[in-house]
């Protein structure tokens, strides 16, 4: 294999306006709703397999998505100690913006890897791995 390919996905998310209510009948409990900010980027490196000199990269920017959600964990301890990434409304909302960024990841990798800019990377992989010496 003369070439590796190498996708790295960064994604960021931030809460926005996280709300904490008592649910508890006899002693506190909460539960927490608000809403989810997710966007980031994917990088993609194609790199030489031996040395793992990098021939070419793109870096892709995701858009921001924006869902809300309802918690579904109810918290003793008060609401400021509350983890929200723990929470699986949290974790299905977030799933469902990444699997719906999957397809754009996809559709934009294959646009970018050009099959003739493939092969010119080849070759300078070619050049690279015969000035290197192992």
């Amino acid at each position: 294999c003369d070439l590796t390919l190498e996708p790295d996905i960064d994604v960021s998310v931030e809460f926005g306006h996280l709300k904490y209510f008592d649910v508890g009948l006899l002693a506190p409990s909460y539960q927490m709703k608000g809403s989810i900010i997710i966007g980031g980027r994917i990088n993609i490196s194609i790199d030489e397999s031996i040395s793992g000199e990098k021939m070419w990269y793109k870096s892709i920017d995701l858009p921001q998505k924006q869902t809300y959600f309802q918690g579904e964990f109810r918290y003793r301890t008060p609401p400021y100690y509350i983890k929200p990434y723990n929470d699986p409304a949290v974790i299905r909302a977030v799933g469902k913006i990444i699997e719906g960024y999957y397809g754009r990841i996809m559709d934009t990798a294959w646009k970018y890897l050009n099959p003739e800019e493939m092969r010119m990377v080849k070759k300078q992989s070619l050049q690279v791995r015969k000035k290197k010496v192992y």
